[in-house]
């Protein structure tokens, strides 16, 4: 199996969160990872960096669901939640346990205002 090269990166509305938007993460790794492979590497490799805190949520059928990220909690009270889309397709992606970036992707984790959740999204369209 061969190596590709991924990017994950993290976008907000800095004017809804008051800290700078971290630099992308790129790195090289087997074809058939799964996104959240990925995200404990860039954590493994930066302590301090922003893919070390996230936390994420299972529901059935959809895997694991980003709910938090670089400490920033969903906030259902303003609508604010963590989508998470390949940039080039602007596709939602199911669980990050189960979706598997393809060489050259990019897989932004959006901290933005919906009237759904990623779940909800996900499950009614």
């Amino acid at each position: 199996m061969g190596q590709i090269t991924v990017t994950i990166a993290l976008d907000w509305d800095t004017k809804i969160v008051d800290k700078p938007i971290p630099a992308p993460y790129t790195t090289k790794v087997p074809q058939g990872t799964f996104l959240i492979d990925i995200v404990k590497k860039a954590a493994n490799e930066d302590k301090e960096g922003p893919f070390n805190k996230y936390s994420t949520t299972y529901y059935g059928g959809m895997g694991d669901l980003v709910i938090a990220m670089d400490g920033i909690e969903e906030d259902p009270a303003k609508n604010l939640y963590w989508m998470i889309r390949d940039k080039q397709t602007g596709k939602l992606t199911p669980g990050i346990d189960q979706y598997q970036p393809q060489d050259g992707s990019t897989t932004v984790f959006s901290y933005e205002e919906s009237s759904m959740s990623h779940h909800e999204s996900l499950t009614r369209g």
